[in-house]
């Protein structure tokens, strides 16, 4: 993807990231000459309607709202079978890689954060959208230390018929609201607890709720109340603890009533410094006027940066630098080891489910092996906890490939030596059966096997004759009897027009097994030239006038060769015309009255 063009507009520079849905790229709008960063729905889903619908719904929203804490949307479209957003560049960070890189941040950075963010939702939420998924993850900080909330992909209109998805748990379970987690109505109230939670993991460097899947996750968020944040970091106020547990209340009518009301509280709390330093700019430090004694402690706090500015000049402080270690699918114990011996300190941010890394190897590190750092350094690692064991889905009656996103999206693969078989109850091309069987408990990763249908047994038939059928009427009857049409090739015939079945190359009348091929000779013409028969009608001698017409059938088709109205008594004397072999059919009032056939 990197180098190529979107609609002639949209050139690729480098890859940024990416989640379970959509890639984000860095961009150069050509047509304005601006940086853009561009999301691109995955492979896998740019086929199914129900992600596109969600991409799109993604443009919609976030197209509305325009607010500086919130990443603008500029332009929605489709390159080739790529469905594609283009949004705000943002030069910057996530909140997780900074809660990563830093552990807890200081009190006024934390209430600054949540001033913005709570910014961020109102002007959403005044405009009847709802984020719905609200994490460090979606909250970037621009180098401006700007807060900029991003990907409204599962942002929708709040109106009844719209605001719930049919009970299904949508976005991150370690920020969802109880509501959600019970796969209720989300509202204004389950982005305020989302924040809450957010401000939660600023104060204290963790995640107030943790377990080994998400669905423990989820039942702790309803049922379990978050372990004070000031047990985990004595720091925080009371004030900014108050505001984060009210946010986090169980009960949507025990929280605040709007992101306004949010913000509030906590700009009462705010001392007016900026989150994070603006680049170049230091942070500003309340002033007041000297007492005598604190000219005293001013004098010996300077020359307590003289002597600090001494020493540090021989370098007394000096922390040295230390190359990381890659410990990605190292057992957790021997990368704690090699972490430990390098001068690094090891925090397990998290364990999860995963199908390559074995149980109790690490996953991911953060910083990344062969990074530089200072000594004592915090390494966070995300550790396995080996695949998941979950229940395999049933893909009988399924076409091989929906048998294969069926169990992609499960967590398995599909055995590489597939089965094949007759069978006449089962289409051909869909699984007939499946090893293990359908809701089996069985480890994510784990190879399944399946046996797909080749249809009904094939059969000896008789081989249809196919001469001067047209070639989509030959292809029809090939098909009509289960055979497949081979070869086709062009001659010249005097016996079959241009365009008729001239030859074939197995004879009609003999027997071929199902499934075989048979070669097919198209005329190019120039087909048989016109010939006369004489045809003689005796009309009724009955009174009554009768209607005479005169029909041929030959390797031309059908056409008629004489319609006309006849006294009782008349005969009836034509010479009509035919192509090759044919037969003469004479009809009175409609009625097949004879039939001989020409030459």
């Amino acid at each position: 993807m990197v180098g190529a063009v979107l609609s002639d507009r949209y050139e690729i520079i480098e890859k940024l990231g990416g989640g379970g849905m959509a890639v984000v790229y860095k961009a150069k709008d050509t047509l304005l000459g601006r940086l853009v960063a561009i999301k691109v729905l995955r492979d896998q889903f740019a086929q199914d309607e129900t992600f596109v619908e969600r991409f799109g719904r993604e443009a919609q929203a976030g197209a509305r709202l325009s607010h500086p804490n919130i990443v603008s949307i500029f332009d929605v479209g489709r390159h080739g079978d790529d469905h594609y957003l283009v949004m705000e560049y943002v030069e910057g960070t996530n909140l997780k890689n900074i809660i990563n890189e830093k552990g807890r941040l200081n009190e006024n950075q934390v209430i600054r954060i949540g001033i913005e963010l709570c910014e961020a939702l109102e002007h959403a939420h005044e405009n009847g959208l709802i984020h719905c998924d609200i994490k460090p993850h979606n909250i970037l900080i621009n180098d401006r230390g700007r807060v900029k909330v991003t990907d409204f992909g599962i942002a929708r209109a709040c109106t009844s018929d719209t605001i719930t998805f049919a009970g299904s748990l949508v976005g991150s379970v370690h920020y969802f609201s109880p509501e959600q987690a019970r796969g209720g109505t989300a509202d204004i109230q389950s982005d305020i607890y989302s924040a809450s939670v957010v401000l939660y993991e600023l104060a204290t460097g963790k995640q107030p709720f943790t377990a080994e899947s998400p669905v423990s996750v989820a039942l702790k968020q309803i049922t379990e109340e978050p372990v004070p944040p000031s047990e985990i970091n004595p720091e925080i106020s009371p004030e900014l603890e108050s505001i984060i547990l009210r946010g986090m209340s169980k009960s949507p009518q025990d929280r605040f009533t709007s992101a306004a009301e949010m913000k509030e509280a906590l700009s009462e709390l705010n001392g007016g410094e900026p989150a994070f330093p603006v680049n170049g700019q230091k942070e500003k430090v309340k002033t007041k006027k000297l007492r005598p004694a604190g000219w005293v402690a001013l004098a010996a706090a300077l020359l307590l940066v003289a002597v600090i500015g001494y020493f540090a000049a021989l370098g007394f402080f000096k922390v040295d630098e230390v190359e990381v270690p890659n410990v990605v699918n190292e057992e957790l114990e021997k990368a704690t080891e090699m972490l430990e011996e390098a001068g690094l300190k090891v925090n397990v941010l998290s364990e999860i489910h995963d199908i390559e890394v074995p149980e109790g190897h690490v996953i991911s590190q953060n910083p990344e092996g062969g990074e530089r750092v200072k000594k004592n350094r915090v390494v966070t690692l995300e550790v396995s906890l080996g695949p998941e064991i979950v229940e395999v889905p049933d893909v009988t009656n399924q076409t091989l490939r929906d048998a294969e996103i069926t169990l992609s999206e499960a967590g398995f693969k599909v055995a590489p030596d597939v089965t094949y078989i007759y069978d006449s109850r089962v289409g051909e091309g869909k699984v007939i059966q499946q090893i293990p069987k359908a809701r089996e408990k069985e480890e994510q990763g784990q190879e399944i096997r399946l046996v797909v249908s080749k249809g009904p047994q094939p059969e000896y038939i008789e081989m249809p004759d196919l001469s001067g059928m047209s070639m989509a009427d030959a292809q029809k009857k090939i098909d009509e009897v289960r055979l497949k049409l081979g070869n086709v090739s062009n001659a010249e015939s005097k016996f079959y027009f241009s365009g008729q079945v001239a030859d074939q190359s197995v004879k009609p009348g003999s027997s071929i097994l199902q499934g075989k091929s048979v070669d097919i000779v198209v005329s190019k013409g120039p087909g048989p030239e016109p010939q006369l028969a004489s045809v003689t009608v005796a009309v009724p001698n009955d009174g009554e006038k009768h209607r005479i017409r005169i029909e041929v059938v030959d390797s031309k088709g059908s056409h008629e060769e004489y319609n006309n109205l006849h006294n009782a008594g008349d005969i009836v004397r034509e010479k009509v015309a035919f192509f090759g072999e044919g037969t003469v059919r004479i009809y009175r009032d409609g009625q097949l009255v004879h039939e001989q056939p020409v030459p």
